[in-house]
C-alpha cells in the first residue's frame, strides 16, 4: 500500500512537473522583455492592447495574449552613391534641383528609433508595411528635395559670406546668414523630416549630410569666379599700394618744400639782422674789410682824400 501511495505521488509529481514544462516552454505566460527592446500586447478578445511593455518580465495570459517584441535601439538608414556604403545596392544619392536651377545630389546618414510610447500604434497601424521602403525612404526623400528647393547651388557650395554674396550679386549685410553652410542644411532638412516620421511614430534622433555632389560644369563655373576674384584682390593691392606710394611722395615733397622755405625765411631773417646791426655801427664795415686784408697791408685810402692807418685802426 505504502509503494502504491508513494508510486501515484510520483506520477502525480511527474505530470506537473510536465504540465509546467509544457505551460512555460510552450504556452509562455511569462515573458522576458531584454535591455533596448520592447513589446506590444495582441489580445484576441480586445485587439491591440494600448500599452508598452517595457524591459523585464511580464506575465501572459496564456492562449489570450500574444506578445510582439521590437528593438527600439537606435539604427541608421543610409542614401549614398558609392556602393555598399547605403541601405540600397549601387548608386543610391537623391537628386535634387536648388532655386536657380542647378542639379544636386545628396548623400546622407538619418539615425532613428522606433517610440516606444507608442510601439502599439505602429504594431496596429504600419507593421508589415514595408517600413524602410514605404514609409522612411520617401520622408527622406521628400524632406531633402523641399529643403534643397529653397537653396541656390552656391549656397549648398560654400559656407564664405562673401563668396555667396558676390556670387548671387548682393551685399553681405542683404545674405541671410542663417542658410549658410552645411550645418544650417542638416538641421533645414532635420526640421521637416522629424515631424512628418513623427506621425509615424518613429523618432529621429540625428541627421548626417554626407556630401553634396555638383554638375562638373558648375563646379568648372565656381573655380573660374574664384579665379577672377582673386586676381580682382591682386589688382586691388596693387592699386592701393601705388596710390599710398603716391601719397608718401607727396607728403614727403610737401615736407622738403616746407623746409625750404623755413630756410630761406630763416636767411632772410638773418640778413635782415645784419643789416640792422651794420646799420647801427658802420665801423664794423671798416673792421671786417680790414680783417680781410693781407698781414703787410699798412695803410689804404678808401676815397680820394682819405689813407687809413691799418694798424691804428686794428689798435683801436
Amino acid at each position: 500500500m505504502a509503494i502504491n501511495k508513494l508510486q501515484r505521488s510520483g506520477i502525480i509529481l511527474g505530470v506537473i512537473v510536465v504540465a509546467v514544462i509544457l505551460i512555460f516552454g510552450f504556452i509562455k505566460p511569462i515573458i522576458y522583455v531584454p535591455p533596448g527592446h520592447a513589446a506590444v500586447v495582441v489580445n484576441i478578445f480586445q485587439g491591440m492592447e494600448q500599452r508598452t511593455l517595457k524591459t523585464g518580465l511580464h506575465f501572459m495570459v496564456p492562449m489570450i495574449q500574444r506578445p510582439e517584441i521590437y528593438d527600439v535601439r537606435k539604427e541608421s538608414y543610409t542614401i549614398s552613391s558609392v556602393g555598399g556604403e547605403g541601405d540600397v545596392a549601387g548608386d543610391d544619392s537623391i537628386e535634387a534641383l536648388t532655386s536657380d536651377g542647378q542639379n544636386v545630389w545628396i548623400d546622407l546618414t538619418v539615425i532613428y528609433r522606433f517610440d516606444p510610447d507608442r510601439l502599439y500604434r505602429f504594431h496596429e497601424e504600419i507593421k508589415g508595411r514595408g517600413f524602410k521602403n514605404d514609409l522612411l525612404r520617401p520622408a527622406i526623400r521628400s524632406s531633402i528635395r523641399n529643403t534643397v528647393s529653397r537653396y541656390s547651388a552656391i549656397e549648398l557650395y560654400s559656407s564664405d559670406p562673401a563668396t555667396i554674396a558676390q556670387t548671387l550679386g548682393i551685399s553681405v549685410e542683404e545674405l541671410d546668414t542663417s542658410k549658410i553652410g552645411r550645418t544650417a542644411i542638416e538641421q533645414d532638412i532635420n526640421d521637416k523630416l522629424t515631424p512628418q516620421m513623427a506621425k509615424n511614430y518613429v523618432i529621429v534622433d540625428n541627421l548626417n549630410l554626407r556630401n553634396i555632389k555638383f554638375t562638373e560644369q558648375y563646379k568648372t563655373s565656381i573655380e573660374e569666379k574664384a579665379i577672377e576674384r582673386e586676381n580682382a584682390k591682386k589688382l586691388d593691392f596693387v592699386i592701393e599700394r601705388e596710390k599710398k606710394q603716391k601719397e608718401v611722395a607727396e607728403i614727403q615733397a610737401t615736407a622738403k618744400s616746407r623746409a625750404l622755405e623755413l630756410e630761406a625765411e630763416g636767411q632772410a631773417k638773418a640778413i635782415d639782422l645784419v643789416g640792422e646791426a651794420l646799420r647801427r655801427n658802420p665801423s664794423v664795415i671798416s673792421y671786417e674789410y680790414v680783417q680781410k686784408l693781407s698781414p703787410n697791408v699798412q695803410a689804404i685810402i678808401t676815397d680820394n682824400e682819405a689813407i687809413v692807418n691799418v694798424s691804428e685802426l686794428l689798435k683801436k
